[in-house]
This record gives C-alpha cells, structure tokens and sequence, in this order.
C-alpha cells in the first residue's frame, strides 16, 4: 500500500515538475506548485484511490482463501455476492478491513440457517464440538466475542474488533461451519417436521431449565434475548450460551444433530417472517 502513495507522489511531481519547467520561469513557483500539486494527490490516493484499490484486491483474492470459500460462491451466489458488496463498501467508506469479520460472521450465520436444516448428524456434531472449543478460547479473550459469534446483528457495534486479531477469528469461524455447509450442499438430510420440532423442543426445556436453576431465569432469559443491553452481565451471559452448547452435545451425536437441524430451521422461519414484515412496510 505504501508503493501507491510513493508512486502517486513522484508521478504527481515529476509530471507537474516537467510541465511547469518549460511553462514558468520562477524556479521556486514551480516547486510550490509541483508540492501542492503532490499534496492533493496524495489526498486523493488516501480519500479515494487507496481504499478503492483495497476493495478491488479483496474482492480479487477473497475466493483463493479457501476451497470453502470458492464453495460457498459457486453454491450460494446470492448470499456470497450479498456478503462481498458490504465488505467492499466498508473497506471504501473505512479504508480499513478490519470490520470484513462482521459481514463475515453474518454470512457465516446465514449460511447455518440455509443448510443447518438438511445437514448430516455428524457434521453438526463436530461443528458443535469445534464450536464450543472456539467459545472457550473466545472466552479467554474476551466473553463478549462469544455473544457476538452468536449474536452479529446485535452486538455489531458494541465491539471493536480492531483489538483482535480479526482475520484469525474469521477463519476459525469458517474452519467450525464449513462441514456442515459442505454436507448440506453435498449430502442434504432430509429436513425436520413438525414432530422432530416439537420433540426438539421439548428436549431444549429440559437442557435449558438445568441452566436455569444454575444462573437464573432473569440472566438466562437476558443472555437469550437481549445480550447487546448495557445492564446485562456479558460474562455470565457468554457463560450461559457455553452452557447451551454444552448441554446439547452431551446429549449424543443423534439428538444434538436433530435439536441444531430444529433450531437452525425455526431461526430461519423467524428470519424470512421478519425480512416480509419489513418489505411489507
């Protein structure tokens, strides 16, 4: 990045210089002019240029990431697609990076939604093994990651992700999902029905009035709900979320398998209910 400004800069000058050289007599007017002159486009490569040129080689090599990545855009264009404009857009209105994890993380999500539902037992099993491994070092960081990795949208901008080490987050997010991305575009599993939703949900009660009786169903209640409010305790509620995970997979490969397929597929109804209310208003 410091090459385009080094470049811009003896473009600028030398081009102004040789212009006003054969123009202008005064020698000084000509280097005072030949120094504004590389002033402003300095200011145009750091405004404009240098953040465009940053859009275009994310979105360049965002595919060469991983084959996942590449998956993910030939399977999901929409969504993909969806994620990369907001990406791009926040390195051009940032001239940073660092915030990519947020659409990052959100994709993530919508992706869980779309094949969580059909994914295999054992690909939901081992995600949520690896996810609850990443909780804990999320946790030993700072507990509010782990409220952000499961809530995006609503502590989006409680955090400043600047403090991390942001890329690495990402790929251990992508590295958690990826099978069970991979075994719902490959090896779809037939999607639950009212009966496993509702015996889902009944084993979910029992997970979750064990935790209740730990923490209280106040916390449990705000950790679930409204983690981004300033009066609730992050800690306690990252806490409870690991919880949760942990319940769920100590109930087997089978249950777990069938409680994320049901919870996955109701966050998606809830999810699509809530984008028609908007449109419809």
């Amino acid at each position: 990045m410091v090459a385009i400004y080094i470049i811009v800069a003896l473009t600028a000058g030398l081009v102004t210089g040789f212009i006003l050289h054969h123009s202008i007599k005064n020698k000084n007017l000509v280097y005072s002019t030949a120094f504004l002159v590389v002033l402003i486009a300095l200011a145009l490569t750091y405004f404009y240029i240098a953040p465009h040129y940053l859009a275009w080689q994310f979105g360049k090599n965002i595919r060469k990431q991983s084959s996942f990545i590449n998956l993910v855009a030939e399977k999901s264009p929409d969504e993909f697609n969806r994620y990369l404009a907001k990406a791009k857009k926040n390195i051009i209105d940032n001239g940073d990076p660092t915030n990519e994890v947020y659409y990052a993380s959100e994709l993530i999500n919508t992706l869980l939604m779309k094949y969580g539902p059909i994914a295999s037992d054992d690909s939901l099993y081992t995600y949520l093994k690896s996810d609850i491994e990443f909780d804990r070092k999320l946790f030993s960081i700072d507990p509010i990651l782990v409220l952000f990795q499961e809530f995006p949208k609503k502590l989006a901008d409680k955090i400043d992700l600047k403090k991390y080490s942001s890329n690495e987050l990402k790929n251990e997010m992508l590295t958690a999902d990826e099978k069970v991305e991979e075994s719902g575009i490959k090896h779809p599993h037939p999607q639950p029905d009212t009966q496993d939703i509702a015996k889902a949900e009944d084993i979910f009660r029992n997970i979750l009035a064990d935790i209740t009786t730990k923490y209280g169903e106040d916390n449990v209640k705000a950790a679930l709900q409204h983690p981004e409010n300033p009066s609730v305790d992050k800690k306690m509620a990252a806490e409870i979320i690991m919880a949760i995970s942990e319940g769920i997979y100590a109930k087997g490969k089978e249950t777990a398998g069938l409680l994320l397929r049901s919870s996955f597929l109701v966050s998606k109804i809830q999810s699509e209910q809530t984008d028609t209310d908007t449109t419809e208003e």
